[in-house]
């Protein structure tokens, strides 16, 4: 089986397409509908990797990294934020609190494929 990467969204539709791109790249995929549930299925799952999206309800992608990396056994965990093109998304300030890369919306598969095997290798 492939590495395993949880999906955070609270949209479905969003939710299914990040999945299906990444189980065809061969990767297991867990969902998760808000960062909280993300956090707690990541507190007692082993994970390779991360795709968060920004604008969540229970709390931003800003405070989701915060959140992840004050956790000692989360901290190492890659996180690659989804973010809608356009918005006010501070790239920098994501960097700066850990995220592993950020895919603007709309995006293709070959992007996330991408994107993923990138932050992988690196």
């Amino acid at each position: 089986m492939g590495k395993r990467i949880l999906v955070i969204d609270d949209e479905q539709i969003i939710q299914h397409l990040i999945a299906a791109f990444l189980k065809h790249a061969g990767y297991e995929v867990l969902i998760a509908n808000t960062c909280q549930e993300g956090l707690e299925i990541l507190k007692n799952g082993q994970f390779e990797l991360v795709t968060c999206d920004l604008m969540m309800p229970d709390m931003s992608g800003y405070d989701f990294l915060k959140k992840l990396k004050a956790e000692e056994a989360l901290s190492a965990i890659p996180v690659i934020i989804i973010t809608a093109a356009g918005s006010a998304t501070d790239e920098d300030l994501l960097r700066q609190l850990g995220a592993a890369a950020i895919v603007s919306k709309p995006f293709t598969g070959k992007i996330l494929e991408t994107v993923v095997a990138n932050v992988f290798d690196s």
